[in-house]
């Protein structure tokens, strides 16, 4: 496109030939105006002398408008005054000038004639000329000769045409410090990565203080600018100049000037991070200076927090279990943190704050803003009085559900004895998982923030391309599985793990019922807590800016109990009573073993549950299990330490094989990474439980523990009077102990045993001589006290010293 270069003229108006018969500008009244100041001072002028006399005074023609004096162009003017007598010039004619103003006070601000008083010349003319003051305004020239005087009409008195061209801001505002002071740069977040990926700068020309309109001006980047970044609205193309200097490529906006002499140059960013600098120039037309006007820097960030970014980290001890104790509050503020994600410079990005809500606690939020250089926001959780703030009851104990009843410590304290008897009269006869129980005793946490959905960049072009599916990720791992809803396109049934596929989320709510992943859309009005004015459903658009959210299950622990680390199930024995069995079988559930198993701590360890009848003295093993959890089914809290050990009631005298016990956890632990098995530090007959297990996948079984006791094959050698080797080891009796420790959280500690009976009896492989008086006697063949095996007639015996 070709432009016209616009002038700005400076304006003249010409006087025309005055007389003394034209105008108010003679006679008297011009002779008062001439009295007083003359020229820039107060001084009387210096007579003229002459000898000349005319009858009529004339300006010539001159510029009506000047400059004030701050500038030296333009701030003076020269005109010429003619005398006459019949229409013909006369020489020598002497005439005084002066300086009439309504404006000004001060013969400074009149300003000055050079001369202030001459003879005409032979043409009858005398020239003067006139400078301006510092004050605008309007000023008239009076000449007088004699008593005949003349004006010049008003001249102009303005200050000096200035050019300003200037950049004034953005719909984006200025970026701030880590301090909190504004610093001169704007923050756009990558394209698709955030509610700022476009904007417009806003630059304004002016001319002595007036907008100039229509004026053409072209913007660039520098070269070399981050890719995708254009000087257009997000549906137009690039369009591009070449730098003069070194030929590389500049993005380019063309623009024109409106009404209010405004430019709005408009910018997106791509999908490369870097910094972009946007400027322009304006060549004055009557000087011809060249104006420029820069934006601050613009910098490219990552985007708001992302979806897959937004987490929490957990207390390294405790995870996420709260502490509660029926009637008590506990002491405990559970700790974790929220990581944001977003980054600009190493530095997190603190625009927006992390909102929480929770089903049933009591939460602190430390400042609500993302702290600037670990992007964490810290956060307290605390179990309140379970009288007046018991989480949702996903399982209602209902004694009598039309009048209202229910078995009032089963509901309330996960007591075995009357979840038994609500098993045979209220639900058939179906025995209850503590997995189901568990759900009575969590709090559901919302955590959400103003960020982006996430999307699978397939093509690795760094920008949003539509058409890949779209799914609500409702157990929140980052891929479609399992619950997961497909959202786009409408009705699909098959996902594409390739293509540009973006999670869809709906308005964030805590899923107070816990059938977040069992039902179809998720959302129960009528009992789940909205974060928001109205539940929107996930929209079928992969949305920049918009509410990212996840939610934690929180479990309320009241510690352990003997029933629950010692059963899986809740059953009744066919009567209401409780019924509780020593045996697990497992079936073919990697989360558990492949062997039918004993529950530890139930009954005496047998003979034959270590030995094959005849094989006491080779290597025994006990294989056993129990359930890590507690009173209601959740997980010990991170940090409960095991530890396995034995008590012993009979010392053996010789040949000690006393027993030694391991723990390990499910088999599904060899296939996932430490951070997530269900125990930790295992060592021997010492584990703790992780602090982050709480959804391990053994959830569903009880969270089950295995160990094995081993007792080792005897190894102490029969001495003395041998006649086959062997080996002989007494027996040993004791306990075998599990103690369960809560992790030191508050007041409250407790240490929980179980603990069965166990037998290693005495073994003795040998074979002792078969002479007379040669007995067996703790691991030694031998002859009575004062007796010696030797040889008599050819009979060997034990014969007195």
């Amino acid at each position: 496109m070709t432009f016209k270069r616009t002038k700005f003229p400076l304006p003249l108006v010409l006087l025309g030939f005055l007389s003394i018969g034209l105008g108010s500008g003679c006679g008297k009244d011009a002779d008062k105006r001439a009295g007083g100041i003359v020229g820039a001072t107060g001084e009387t002028p210096v007579d003229p002398g002459g000898t000349g006399t005319a009858s009529s005074l004339e300006f010539k023609p001159f510029p009506k408008e000047v400059y004030t004096a701050e500038t030296a162009d333009n701030s003076c003017v020269t005109f010429a005054v003619l005398s006459k007598a019949n229409a013909a010039a006369v020489a020598d004619v002497g005439i005084i000038f002066s300086v009439v103003s309504s404006s000004a006070t001060t013969a400074e601000d009149k300003g000055k004639i050079t001369p202030a008083s001459g003879v005409t010349n032979a043409e009858g003319e005398l020239e003067a000329s006139y400078c301006s003051g510092k004050t605008e305004g309007k000023v008239t020239i009076v000449a007088k000769a004699g008593s005949v005087s003349i004006n010049s009409g008003e001249i102009s008195i303005t200050k000096k045409p200035a050019y300003s061209f200037v950049y004034t801001g953005s719909d984006t505002p200025a970026a701030v410090s880590t301090d909190g002071s504004v610093i001169n740069a704007l923050n756009l977040n990558l394209i698709d990565s955030g509610p700022q990926d476009c904007t417009f700068l806003y630059f304004k020309l002016q001319r002595t203080g007036q907008p100039v309109v229509g004026a053409p001006v072209t913007f660039h980047t520098q070269t070399d600018f981050p890719k995708g970044v254009k000087l257009s609205r997000r549906a137009e193309p690039l369009a591009t100049d070449l730098d003069p200097l070194n030929g590389k490529k500049m993005a380019k906006f063309e623009g024109v000037s409106s009404t209010t002499g405004e430019f709005a140059v408009p910018i997106c960013t791509g999908s490369s991070l870097g910094s972009v600098s946007v400027s322009g120039s304006f060549t004055d037309p009557e000087e011809g200076r060249k104006l420029t006007a820069a934006a601050p820097v613009i910098r490219i960030t990552s985007g708001t927090t992302s979806y897959v970014n937004f987490s929490l980290s957990f207390d390294p001890i405790n995870a996420r279990t709260l502490r509660a104790y029926y009637n008590t509050n506990s002491e405990y503020d559970l700790p974790f943190k929220v990581q944001t994600g977003a980054r600009i410079d190493g530095l997190a990005i603190g625009d927006y704050p992390v909102t929480i809500a929770t089903e049933v606690g009591r939460y602190t939020l430390v400042g609500g803003y993302p702290d600037v250089v670990t992007g964490e926001v810290p956060v307290k959780f605390h179990a309140l009085h379970l009288v007046d703030n018991y989480p949702y009851q996903v399982t209602k104990f209902w004694r009598n559900q039309t009048a209202g009843t229910i078995y009032s410590a089963a509901q309330t304290r996960c007591d075995p004895n009357e979840i038994a008897q609500w098993v045979r009269a209220t639900n058939a006869g179906t025995s209850i998982r503590y997995s189901t129980l568990k759900k009575n005793w969590q709090s559901t946490m919302v955590y959400a923030i103003r960020g982006q959905e996430y999307f699978n960049d397939a093509n690795r072009n760094g920008v949003y391309d539509v058409g890949g599916n779209g799914f609500w990720d409702k157990n929140q791992n980052g891929v479609f599985d399992g619950n997961d809803v497909i959202t786009y396109p409408v009705g699909a049934t098959t996902f594409d793990p390739s293509g540009e596929w973006f999670i869809d989320m709906p308005t964030p709510f805590v899923d107070v019922d816990d059938d977040l992943l069992t039902q179809t859309t998720g959302y129960n009005p009528s009992i789940d807590m909205l974060l928001g004015d109205e539940y929107i459903a996930p929209n079928g658009k992969r949305d920049s800016d918009t509410v990212v959210w996840k939610s934690e299950v929180f479990p309320i622990s009241m510690g352990a109990s003997a029933f629950s680390l010692t059963n899986d199930l809740i059953r009744d024995n066919g009567s209401g009573g409780l019924r509780q069995v020593d045996e697990v079988v497992a079936a073919n559930d990697p989360t558990t073993v492949q062997d039918d198993l004993r529950i530890f701590g139930l009954n005496p360890i047998t003979l034959l549950e270590l030995w094959d009848p005849g094989l006491e003295a080779e290597r025994g093993l006990y294989n056993f299990e129990f359930f890590a959890q507690d009173l209601c089914g959740n997980l010990l809290p991170g940090g409960t330490k095991l530890v396995m050990d034995f008590e012993t009631l009979y010392t053996p005298k010789y040949g000690d094989r006393k027993p030694t016990a391991l723990l390990f956890g499910p088999q599904i632990d060899a296939f996932r990474e430490p951070t997530r098995h269900l125990l930790n530090n295992v060592d021997g007959p010492n584990a703790e439980i992780n602090f982050n297990s709480s959804d391990h996948p053994s959830a569903s079984t009880g969270y089950p523990v295995f160990g094995r006791i081993a007792v080792e094959a005897c190894s102490n050698p029969c001495t003395g009077h041998v006649l086959a080797a062997g080996f002989a080891c007494d027996a040993w009796v004791g306990y075998a102990r599990l103690a369960v420790g809560d992790p030191k959280l508050d007041q409250f500690q407790h240490t929980l045993r179980l603990r069965s009976l166990m037998t290693v009896p005495a073994v003795q492989s040998c074979t002792c001589s078969a002479a007379t008086g040669v007995y067996f006697d703790a691991g030694e063949c031998k002859c009575p006290e004062g007796t010696t095996l030797g040889t008599v007639m050819g009979t060997t015996a034990c014969y007195a010293n």
